[in-house]
C-alpha cells in the first residue's frame, strides 16, 4: 500500500486508501527456441477516496469559545430615538454576499475574497444608513441571508452539493461571518430599533439557520434588536398596511408569487395597500408588477467567480439597497449603495 502511495505521489492528507486487490495469473508463451515458457503476472489495484472533513461538536465548540474570548458583547443599553412627524420604516437589504467566494482578476476580471466581501458588507450598511439619516426614520427592518455564505459544508459545496470556488477553510468562513453580522446589526441598532430577518439561500441553507440562532442568542437581552427566527424559505414582514415578502428566488415562479402571498400571508393580505416581494439569487435588478404585487429582484454585493464569468453573467452594478416606507404614503424613497469597479 505504501509503495503505491509513494509511486504515484498520493497526498494522504486529501486521499485515504479504501481497498486494495492483489492477484496473479499465468501466461504460457513460446520462447525464442520454440519451447513453452510459463510466466506469472501480478496485478495490484489500490482505490483511494477523498477524505471527508466532518463537522464535529468539538470543532464547533472551539469556534464559539474563540468568539467569546476575542469579541466583547455590544452595549445593550436602551437607546432613545427622536420621534418624527411622520412614521417611517427603513428596510436595509444586503443580498448575495457569498462570503468566502474566490475570484481572481486575471481569470474573472475582478478580485473577490473574504476580506473584500466583509468591506463591501460594512460599507453598504453604513452608506445606506447615512443616506437615510435626513429622513429620521424611527424603525428598521434588516434583511440578510440570501446566500450570505458561498458554501454550506466543509467540502466547499452549496446546500445541494455543487462544488464552488472558495478562499478559506469552513471554520474561518463561519467565524468571520458571525462577526460581520454582529457588527452590521450593531451599526443599525445604535440609530433605530431593528427587526432582523434571515432568508436562506441555495448556497447556505444550513449555515444561515445556524447563524440566525447564534445572532438571536447574542442580542437576546438587547431591547433595540428583535431577531425574527424562522425555518421557512419564504418569510413575511407587515408594517402599517405594508406587506413585504421575502424569498431567495431560486424556486418559485414569479407569476405564482401573487397567489403564494395571498395564501401564506392571508392575515395581512386584505389590510395591506402596499404588497411587495424582495428577492435575490440573480445578482441584478429586475422589477415587475403582477396585479398589484410588485416583485423586485435586488442587486448583489458579490464579486465574479470563474463559473459566472464563463457563463457570461457579468456587467451588473454591484451593491446593496434600502427602501423607505411611510405609514401614510407607502414607498417614498429607494437608496442605493453601489460598488463602482
Amino acid at each position: 500500500m505504501q509503495e503505491a502511495v509513494d509511486l504515484f505521489k498520493v497526498d494522504i492528507d486529501i486521499w485515504e486508501p479504501e481497498r486494495m486487490v492483489v492477484n496473479s495469473w499465468d501466461v504460457t508463451m513460446k520462447d525464442k527456441d520454440g519451447d513453452p515458457n510459463t510466466v506469472t503476472n501480478y496485478q495490484v489495484k489500490v482505490w483511494f477516496k477523498k477524505r471527508i472533513e466532518e463537522l464535529n461538536p468539538k470543532e464547533l465548540a472551539e469556534i464559539f469559545e474563540e468568539n467569546i474570548k476575542t469579541y466583547q458583547p455590544p452595549d445593550i443599553k436602551k437607546y432613545t430615538f427622536k420621534k418624527t412627524k411622520e412614521n417611517l420604516l427603513l428596510e436595509i437589504t444586503n443580498f448575495d454576499l457569498h462570503l468566502g467566494k474566490l475570484g481572481w482578476k486575471s481569470e474573472t476580471g475582478e478580485n473577490y475574497d473574504m476580506k473584500i466581501a466583509r468591506e463591501r458588507f460594512n460599507y453598504g450598511i453604513n452608506d445606506l444608513m447615512n443616506k437615510a439619516k435626513p429622513f429620521n426614520h424611527n424603525h428598521c427592518v434588516f434583511v440578510t441571508g440570501n446566500d450570505f455564505f458561498q458554501a454550506d459544508n466543509p467540502e466547499n459545496e452549496t446546500s445541494k452539493g455543487t462544488k464552488v470556488d472558495t478562499d478559506v477553510r469552513w471554520q474561518k468562513r463561519y467565524s468571520v461571518g458571525l462577526k460581520v453580522l454582529v457588527d452590521g446589526i450593531d451599526v443599525i441598532r445604535r440609530k433605530s430599533t431593528v427587526d432582523v430577518l434571515f432568508i436562506p439561500g441555495n448556497h447556505d441553507w444550513q449555515n444561515i439557520y445556524s447563524v440566525a440562532n447564534y445572532i438571536n442568542a447574542w442580542f437576546r437581552n438587547d431591547p433595540n434588536v428583535n431577531i425574527c427566527l424562522s425555518a421557512q424559505s419564504r418569510q413575511y414582514y407587515y408594517w402599517n398596511k405594508i406587506l413585504l415578502g421575502y424569498s431567495h428566488g431560486h424556486n418559485e415562479k414569479a407569476i405564482d408569487l401573487f397567489a403564494i402571498m395571498a395564501r401564506e400571508a392571508s392575515r395581512h393580505w386584505h389590510e395591506a395597500i402596499v404588497r411587495e416581494w424582495h428577492m435575490g439569487h440573480w445578482h441584478h435588478e429586475i422589477t415587475k408588477d403582477y396585479k398589484g404585487v410588485v416583485v423586485r429582484w435586488l442587486k448583489s454585493l458579490t464579486g465574479t467567480d470563474a463559473w459566472h464569468f464563463e457563463k457570461g453573467f457579468i456587467g451588473s452594478v454591484k451593491g446593496s439597497e434600502a427602501f423607505l416606507y411611510s405609514a401614510t404614503q407607502g414607498l417614498i424613497a429607494n437608496f442605493h449603495s453601489n460598488i463602482m469597479l
